[in-house]
Parts: C-alpha cells; sequence; structure tokens
C-alpha cells in the first residue's frame, strides 16, 4: 500500500506528519485528511474559536503534495450569513395572511 503524509497547517500549528500512513488510494487519504480536520476543529470549538483558515496537504511517497484538503471543506454550515443583517434572513410568511396579537407574522428563510 502506498504512504501518504497528511500535513495539518493552519493559524495555531504547522503539524508535519513524518511516519505517513498507509492507505489504498488519495481517496482513502482525502477521508483521513477530513476526519482529522474535524476532530481539530472540534477541540477549537469547545475553546469558543473555530479558524477556518487551516488546510491539510497530502503528500506522495516521493514527497510531492498531490492534493490540498481546506478545512471549510470538512463541514456544512448552515445558518451564517455574515455581510448580511439578520433582519435580512426574514421574510413576512405566505402562510399567514392574518397579523397574530398585533404582530408581523415572520418565517426564518435560509438563503446561505
Amino acid at each position: 500500500m502506498p504512504i501518504f503524509r497528511l500535513h495539518l497547517h493552519n493559524t495555531h500549528v504547522d503539524a508535519d506528519d513524518i511516519e505517513g500512513h498507509d492507505l489504498p488510494d488519495l481517496a482513502a487519504a482525502h477521508a483521513m485528511a477530513l476526519a482529522g480536520i474535524r476532530d481539530f476543529i472540534g477541540h477549537e470549538a469547545m475553546n469558543e474559536t473555530i479558524d477556518f483558515r487551516g488546510k491539510v496537504d497530502i503528500e506522495d511517497e516521493a514527497g510531492a503534495v498531490v492534493q490540498t484538503v481546506l478545512s471549510r471543506e470538512a463541514f456544512t454550515i448552515k445558518g451564517f450569513r455574515s455581510d448580511r443583517p439578520p433582519d435580512a434572513w426574514r421574510r413576512p410568511s405566505p402562510r399567514r395572511s392574518q397579523h397574530h396579537l398585533g404582530q408581523q407574522p415572520w418565517e426564518v428563510v435560509d438563503r446561505c
């Protein structure tokens, strides 16, 4: 089996994988990189900060970087848009035509 090295790079650490991993193919190395990113960011989340600027470089036995996996590729983020205020995420609900207790009927719309 080929050996792949997964090097983690982000704003906190540059961790080189010296030993590498015996994996059947690049797809398995990619899956391992995603799992590693999720684990690392999970620990970051416990400290109330998540930094998606990191990456994992997958290197083959010859020392060539054959793929780069960005941290943000490991997650699907829903319900967050930093470029729009929260009021822009709402629209009047088409299902309710009358105001309830004098309030505007609203529903949350996920446009991410």
